[in-house]
């Protein structure tokens, strides 16, 4: 039988390597379940049942600024050619403003957002490009140091929108956009365990909206 005398150097070196093998065998597996934890890139569907409809949602959301109606002299008089005048004016001016009202909650490029029966997301570089049904191609580029703001600005990435800031942030993507009319959209971006459900938690904060608009959009992948 043979006797091993190890000194304190070999002991170390043994140690060294076991220690070594170990963190290796450790990102061996973490990259593994990186590798096949699902991804928001593919083609999505929306489930309507389960989406906020937005037209609901955004219905009288606008604020309006009622005008008061000048009355000139010649209408103090009375009798049927004055009220029918008056009768008149009260009709033509109501149309406008319920077409003015009609127009008013479009919420311009935004609206696509809303509206988008189905989204397909492709990986663009070191991020994603997000195309709606419209074919209207949004760039989304995450960035590596989370939510910070820099003088430069380099970490926003700028579309017909506005400017977005995107990062991860407790397993979602977080989209931050500064609308060029003033204002803020916010989007929270989550995946389903399984990675066949897609679901968009949108915020719109504008200063010519009476609240915060509030839609979320859920959607499946399709196969």
């Amino acid at each position: 039988m043979y006797q091993f005398i190890y000194d304190n150097r070999t002991l170390a070196l043994i140690f060294q390597f076991a220690r070594t093998l170990l963190v290796a065998i450790i990102i061996s597996h973490h990259s593994a379940a990186v590798a096949q934890s699902p991804s928001i890139n593919g083609r999505w569907q929306l489930d309507a049942e389960l989406s906020t409809d937005s037209a609901d949602e955004l219905k009288g959301i606008r604020k309006s600024k009622k005008k008061k109606s000048r009355k000139s002299e010649t209408n103090k008089s009375s009798g049927p050619t004055n009220a029918t005048q008056q009768r008149y004016w009260q009709h033509a001016n109501e149309g406008k403003e319920w077409k003015r009202s009609r127009e008013l909650v479009h919420a311009g490029p935004i609206q696509r957002l809303l509206e988008s029966t189905n989204l397909e997301i492709v990986l663009d570089g070191d991020g994603y490009l997000f195309i709606y049904a419209d074919g209207y191609e949004r760039p989304v580029v995450p960035n590596p140091g989370g939510r910070v703001f820099t003088a430069s600005g380099q970490e926003l990435v700028q579309s017909e929108i506005g400017f977005t800031l995107a990062y991860a942030k407790d397993q979602t993507l977080n989209l931050e956009t500064r609308i060029k009319k003033g204002g803020q959209l916010l989007e929270v971006i989550s995946l389903s365990a399984g990675g066949d459900t897609l679901t968009i938690n949108i915020e719109i904060d504008r200063r010519d909206w009476k609240w915060i608009a509030k839609v979320d959009r859920v959607f499946h992948r399709v196969h």
